[in-house]
């Protein structure tokens, strides 16, 4: 398996999954949001899945970020970018209506974030991704210790960074990476099963860093984490690929201790 940051079907996924289901009516509880949990609003009405265009404008705003949270999903699953502008437009519409306290603004912006990578997965412009890592900032920074999605956030924002520092060949930015993949694993519990993204973010960046700034420390510690997310993995979709990861670390370690053997017998002679 290459790095998250190079395969268009890794890259955005969890990408979408906050749609702001943890405030007013649509989980039953209120965590203090004074826009999502207006109860005075009608029934959200997402976008036909198929469709091609922008959907119908929706009447409420909440309708409108409802239908906007759909249509990012079907542009993560077909890649089809039509619909990108608006969906766009009202994540930034929607964080400017939100209190900067409001506990929702921070999944506000964490899809503002998501947005902007596909963004730049449109146009290969390296401000789009720029953006993508300032919002995920914004979404890790001012979420609330207790916000049940902060993991995502992290997660985000670590896979953020490991593509701009693939793309510049920075290794300070792989190891930012690293520390905030690292957060997101020590702050999410073992039965969680997002623990296993929060893995994967944190070995691919081990990968990146070690191959960046020729460090094997780094690809000797993606070794521990990548078996971690294999067994975590439990037989899923993703384990032939964690596998795989998994082997490449192995043999790359095999093969620095044959270098290593090899150089102590030529110096002896």
């Amino acid at each position: 398996m290459t790095d998250d940051a190079d395969r268009q079907s890794d890259r955005f996924r969890g990408l979408q999954r906050w749609a702001g289901g943890h405030t007013g009516s649509q989980s039953g509880t209120d965590s203090g949001s004074t826009w999502f949990s207006n109860p005075s609003t009608g029934p959200q009405q997402p976008p036909p899945q198929a469709a091609q265009q922008p959907p119908e404008q929706p009447r409420t705003p909440e309708q409108r970020y409802a239908a906007a949270i759909a249509e990012m999903n079907r542009i993560v699953a077909t890649l089809d970018f039509d619909a990108l502008p608006w969906v766009t437009d009202v994540f930034r519409t929607t964080a400017s209506a939100l209190h900067k306290s409001d506990p929702a603004r921070a999944g506000v912006l964490n899809n503002l974030g998501s947005a902007a990578q596909l963004t730049h997965l449109r146009t290969g412009d390296r401000a789009d991704l720029e953006d993508a890592v300032a919002y995920y900032r914004s979404a890790t920074s001012t979420a609330r210790d207790d916000d049940p999605d902060l993991v995502l956030y992290r997660c985000n924002l670590a896979l953020a960074l490991a593509d701009q520092a693939g793309r510049s060949g920075d290794a300070e930015g792989a190891a930012e990476s690293i520390r905030v993949a690292r957060e997101a694993v020590e702050q999410t519990p073992r039965r969680d099963q997002r623990r296993g993204m929060a893995l994967v973010r944190l070995g691919n960046a081990l990968k990146l860093h070690a191959r960046l700034a020729g460090d094997p420390k780094s690809d000797d510690e993606s070794i521990n984490v990548f078996r971690e997310a294999v067994r975590s993995s439990a037989g899923g979709e993703s384990a032939p690929e964690l596998l795989i990861n998994l082997g490449s670390a192995l043999l790359r370690r095999y093969e620095r201790a044959g270098r290593s053997r090899t150089w102590t017998r030529a110096s002896r002679t």
